[in-house]
């Protein structure tokens, strides 16, 4: 299922004029749709090589809301969620591998804050280190 939810799957299907069905029928080219068109073009192609991917993964995950606060944050911004043009000014001033350094530190610290982390903190760090360090690969070269 590509980690689609159903709520998001019944919303694509009928952006596109389909009736809806249960998400386990996804295509794979309905999921790379929803990915690329939902998550991707929404503000990764705004960010540098590397930070991209980490905040792609994090809009993927947490949300696209969640994941500019976790960007905001790591920039020591105002965190509001919404992606105005102080946000895009930091965007443009950061050094890329520092950003994605406290991108991922931002991202374990909100998730240690919550409940469920007792029971999925270990594949959630697991899952933001794995990110971070093929984020450093893509601007390290």
């Amino acid at each position: 299922m590509c980690g689609i939810i159903q709520r998001e799957y019944d919303h694509f299907r009928k952006v596109h004029g389909e009736h809806v069905q249960f998400v386990r029928n996804i295509s794979l080219d309905e999921g790379q749709q929803i990915y690329f068109n939902w998550y991707w073009l929404r503000h990764c192609p705004r960010l540098p090589a590397g930070l991209d991917l980490s905040f792609f993964d994090a809009s993927v995950n947490e949300g696209t809301f969640e994941a500019i606060k976790i960007l905001q944050h790591s920039l020591g911004l105002v965190v509001d969620g919404e992606w105005g043009p102080v946000t895009s000014s930091a965007v443009n001033r950061i050094s890329p591998r520092e950003a994605v350094v406290a991108f991922a530190a931002s991202r374990l610290k909100i998730y240690e804050e919550m409940k469920a982390f007792q029971y999925f903190g270990k594949d959630w760090t697991e899952r933001t280190e794995r990110i971070k360090e093929a984020s450093l690969r893509m601007i390290d070269g």
